[in-house]
């Protein structure tokens, strides 16, 4: 197996998200090749690094980010974007936070990622659940 600089292993990366994204299928090591300009020796090399890495499943021939990666990096996304969210409201309902964060292409963020995050954040009492009022409050540090 040949050697991979660490900008190659990025440009592989950066392409099983870009195919992902465009038609949430996977791609072979010669599609992240042609695109990348690499060997399809060293696609396939840092495609099974990224496997063992945890970034990356393997089906077949066909490589595609791992959801439970995705997942995890939506959630801790979230995590900083309600958090500032919160910081400007000081309190607001799920859905007022999940219509409030925009996702780059201007989509409302993942509901379940915005669930997930306050939970987390709960878990750090950063925020509270206010069952009168159906809203989740921001506390303010030393209250």
């Amino acid at each position: 197996m040949s050697e991979y600089s660490s900008k190659e292993l990025k440009d592989v990366w950066q392409e099983v998200l870009r195919v992902f994204g465009r038609r949430q299928a996977g791609c072979t090591p010669r599609e992240v090749a042609s695109a990348t300009g690499v060997s399809e020796e060293v696609a396939r090399a840092c495609l099974e690094y990224l496997v063992q890495d945890g970034k990356v499943v393997r089906e077949g021939d066909v490589y595609a980010p791992d959801p439970n990666y995705i997942y995890a990096v939506g959630v801790e996304h979230a995590k900083g974007k309600v958090d500032e969210y919160l910081r400007q409201y000081k309190r607001a309902t799920v859905d007022e936070i999940v219509q409030g964060i925009k996702d780059e292409r201007g989509e409302p963020i993942k509901r379940e990622w915005v669930e997930e995050a306050l939970l987390r954040l709960a878990g750090e009492g950063r925020v509270r659940y206010d069952e009168m009022t159906d809203e989740w409050v921001y506390l303010l540090r030393g209250a």
